[in-house]
């Protein structure tokens, strides 16, 4: 009994030093600012661009980042039953970051794809769709935080 718990200590001990630190943790503290030029695309996707990048709207930060960004998000049927009913769908969202700096332009693109069942209730559906989109901007969001502040 005594030689467990010594070795959950250690073991204890020793995962605390690891060292290990999530990539998108320091995102926040970045000293970058974000300013929208331009939304185009879904309006939906693009209400939750704007109000996702508020929190990198700094004015008193180093390095300031002007952006044009483009949203689409389309709904594809994939497959249909024996009454021609959907059941199927193809989820397709897009989102292009244009980064304007003084030096040059940067474009990223990002897309994905995701295979849903349909739900015969239509309101439980565009939740779903409206929490696939967010996360998948939040996400994309995060992801171009982190390769422009490797630019710097």
């Amino acid at each position: 009994m005594k030689q467990k718990s010594f070795i959950i200590i250690i073991i204890c001990l020793f995962l605390q030093n690891c060292g290990f630190a999530p990539i998108y943790s320091d995102n926040k503290e970045k000293k970058i600012s974000l300013n929208l030029v331009e939304v185009e695309g879904d309006d939906e996707m693009n209400s939750i661009v704007s109000t996702s990048l508020k929190r990198y709207s700094n004015n008193s930060s180093e390095k300031i980042y002007n952006l044009n960004i483009t949203t689409d998000y389309k709904r594809n049927v994939l497959s249909k039953n024996k009454k021609g009913e959907i059941t199927n769908y193809l989820l397709i969202s897009k989102i292009t970051f244009e980064v304007l700096n003084n030096e040059n332009a940067e474009i990223y693109n990002f897309e994905d794809e995701t295979k849903s069942a349909n739900i015969s209730n239509q309101f439980e559906f565009k939740q779903y769709e409206k929490a696939i989109k967010k996360n998948f901007i939040n996400l994309k969001i995060d992801e171009l935080i982190l390769r422009l502040s490797n630019l710097q």
